[in-house]
């Protein structure tokens, strides 16, 4: 992204008025509360557009592919960041900012011309993939353009006498320092690359300060040069780093911002969910299923985990190559992926995995058909299985049938829409299984239609309580 003769005009260490200031305590708890108890890896928030409890945010993780609201939600934060930023004068609101211009916002697939746009990020834990809306014209169609033009408005911010360098990527910046002219150009391929050179152009030497913001994924301090020489960059209480001086036509400073993997825990009471990422950026796996990412050890990133020759922030899973890690900024449309790891989720088998025969709809978090005869099969290895799915007033009977032999009739019919629905086989030797649902032109007779659905497995290991 090239940004030319930008700066942003409010400064971020001004003189706030008592409307300021009260503005301000609302939107620092409103960070204080998304940001502690409701973001994932990526800066998305609000699974289904809700804000809830962390046990409940965990088990949507697992339930729904409508994770983030990508656009709406990006415009929203890049909007309370940069207020923030300019209000109080502390950069570390513009982690947040650069969190979702990587792998939110910045993640997404191009808008379509009819108006069908990237509208959820989906990170379930039995994978996801990228799709546009079905439908076009959507708030976040609208909302997408102005988000965008936004990201010209978060890199720079200025005041008297320095220049703020919030966000890390190519760009120019024009302003008037006194009576004379300055640029600055910024020249880098974070997150690509760690380093990071500005170049300052004046047309004689002129006296200011340039700060860069310290992120909190750094793995070791800043590290500078000015033409050349170590520079010792001054680090105050507001996160920013830099220096002061007299500077001259074609000074640069190069400089360092040292990243390394670490893991991202839903919740910091429990090991997983977790996701992995390099510096500011969420990694994806491309694997079969979630259950090849089993054996991935959150402890030991730097072990499992090999760089892949000529491909930035690309990784293979050691011992089993073809499991690839790169930027989730990096797939596109329905290319599955695995944003968040959770060692249980080998329990439990997606829609996604299974071999569905005849007509059968997607509904994104299950499939459903009406048609007698359409199946739909699995394979998993266990003492028992759960059918997952819902119950509903226009549901029909199937014949499920485990290794070649009938071991049940289920009816899935229920009262209502959207009903609990739980059938469950057990007393299995261990070892490999076939599960196969059948459709039935039998019905409930209170039921309006033949319909099943099919969300997935449950693989059971243990005897019934």
């Amino acid at each position: 992204m090239d940004k030319s003769r930008f700066f942003h005009s409010k400064r971020p260490q001004m003189n706030p008025s008592i409307t300021v200031l009260a503005s301000c305590l609302i939107l620092r708890h409103a960070y204080v509360f998304l940001e502690r108890n409701q973001c994932f890896a990526t800066g998305g928030f609000g699974p289904d557009e809700q804000l809830l409890p962390r046990d409940q945010l965990r088990e949507k993780l697992g339930e729904t592919h409508n994770t983030f609201e990508t656009q709406c939600g990006s415009w929203a934060t890049f909007k309370l960041a940069k207020y923030l930023i300019s209000f109080t004068g502390d950069a570390q609101y513009g982690d947040w900012i650069e969190r979702l211009v990587l792998n939110g916002i910045g993640a997404g697939i191009p808008m379509t011309a009819d108006g069908r746009v990237f509208y959820y990020s989906a990170y379930n834990l039995h994978g996801g993939t990228k799709r546009n809306t079905d439908f076009g014209w959507s708030c976040c169609t609208g909302t997408r353009p102005q988000a965008v033009a936004d990201y010209t408005d978060l890199v720079y911010f200025r005041d008297a006498g320095t220049l703020y360098v919030n966000f890390f990527t190519p760009s120019t910046v024009v302003w008037e320092q006194g009576r004379e002219s300055v640029k600055v150009t910024q020249t880098t391929t974070f997150p690509a690359s760690d380093e990071v050179r500005l170049t300052v152009a004046v047309s004689r030497p002129s006296e200011f300060g340039i700060q860069l913001r310290t992120p909190g994924w750094l793995a070791a301090p800043i590290e500078a040069k000015v033409n050349g020489e170590a520079a010792n960059l001054l680090v105050g209480d507001r996160h920013w780093a830099g220096l002061r001086r007299h500077w001259r036509n074609g000074d640069v400073i190069s400089v360092r911002l040292p990243m390394k993997l670490w893991v991202s825990r839903l919740d910091s009471r429990r090991s997983t969910p977790a996701a992995v990422l390099h510096g500011p950026v969420v990694l994806a796996f491309e694997a079969p299923s979630a259950k090849v990412l089993q054996d991935l050890d959150l402890t030991a990133l730097e072990q499992v985990l090999t760089p892949v020759a000529g491909e930035p922030l690309h990784y293979r899973l050691a011992g089993k190559p073809s499991v690839v890690a790169r930027p989730f900024a990096s797939y596109g449309p329905d290319q599955r992926y695995f944003v968040y790891f959770d060692p249980e989720m080998g329990r439990r088998i997606p829609h996604t995995d299974l071999k569905f025969t005849g007509p059968w709809n997607n509904a994104g978090v299950f499939r459903f058909s009406n048609q007698a005869g359409a199946t739909v099969e699995g394979q998993y290895e266990g003492t028992g299985v759960r059918w997952l799915g819902n119950r509903f007033n226009d549901a029909g009977t199937a014949e499920v049938s485990i290794d070649g032999r009938v071991v049940g009739i289920v009816d899935q019919y229920g009262p209502g829409r959207n009903l609990p629905f739980d059938w469950t086989h057990r007393g299995l030797p261990p070892g490999p299984h076939t599960i196969r649902i059948r459709i039935l032109a039998e019905k409930a007779d209170a039921s309006s239609d033949h319909f099943l659905n099919v969300a997935g497995l449950e693989v059971l290991t243990d005897p019934a309580p």
